[in-house]
């Protein structure tokens, strides 16, 4: 019960405050009345009180390893693959205001194309620096719209899944 007589006491601390502080491992956009207003990277921000919000997220670089995918190859080898990714916020505006949630959209556009790819491809494939150089050239240009730089994506396990399913 105190926890959240305290948060509602820091928030509205937080709204009457002029200026608020950027921490060096984020950076933002302060919206006015709902509406971009400028970008704000570290440092002191400088807002009016209740009229302006600070929508804030992480500048450094984020690491997701994605989930087991089972898929089949073109070959009709099913495998299962996982994947490691490393990205970061290159435009504060576009990262904030294209996503209802930061990465999310980076993680999903990612599964989409190891899932695109990997059904293109054969299973020896896989393993090769070809493909890694095609999956992260596919990943960059998917995530293009979204303020990101990746730095890194490529497969990390790859493994044929055990199945009874009769492919054809």
């Amino acid at each position: 019960m105190f926890d959240k007589l305290i948060s509602i006491i820091q928030s509205a601390g937080n709204a009457l405050l002029p200026v608020q502080i950027v921490t060096e491992d984020k950076a933002g956009i302060l919206m006015r009345m709902g509406k971009y207003c400028r970008t704000v990277h570290p440092g002191l921000c400088w807002k009016l009180p209740f009229l302006d919000s600070l929508l804030l997220c992480e500048r450094r670089v984020q690491f997701y390893q994605t989930d087991g995918h089972s898929l089949v190859t073109a070959d009709a080898v099913p495998v299962v693959v996982r994947a490691l990714m490393s990205f970061r916020l290159a435009d504060p505006k576009l990262g904030l205001l294209s996503q209802a949630e930061f990465g999310r959209s980076v993680w999903d556009g990612t599964a989409a194309a190891i899932a695109e790819l990997v059904t293109q491809s054969r299973f020896e494939d896989l393993p090769t620096p070809e493909f890694s150089a095609r999956l992260l050239d596919r990943v960059r240009t998917g995530n293009a719209d979204y303020g990101t730089d990746i730095l890194t994506c490529r497969l990390q396990d790859i493994a044929r899944a055990r199945t009874y399913r009769v492919l054809r």
